[in-house]
């Protein structure tokens, strides 16, 4: 059996995991820039980086592709050239 595009409570609880990690993370990125502090900046954004990849992929398996299937290249991409 399936579950895919199914909205359960338990894909609810498992998102809403997935989003209050990712804002924390943000949170993190965010004082980090307001410190200045370059190196713990470059950490957390990339622990924000992954909590993104993290709901993407979940979504993705869950049968809720939001961006298609080249999405993951573009991340890549984009933190590789920012590095």
């Amino acid at each position: 059996m399936s579950n895919a595009g199914v909205i359960d409570d338990h894909m609810l609880e498992h998102y809403r995991g997935l989003l209050d990690a990712e804002d924390s993370a943000f949170n993190a990125v965010e004082h980090a820039y307001e410190e200045g502090d370059r190196e713990r900046f470059q950490e957390d954004l990339r622990l924000w980086r992954s909590c993104i990849e993290a709901k993407l992929d979940y979504l993705e398996k869950r049968g809720f592709a939001l961006l298609g299937q080249e999405w993951r290249q573009c991340l890549e991409y984009r933190s590789h050239a920012h590095a």
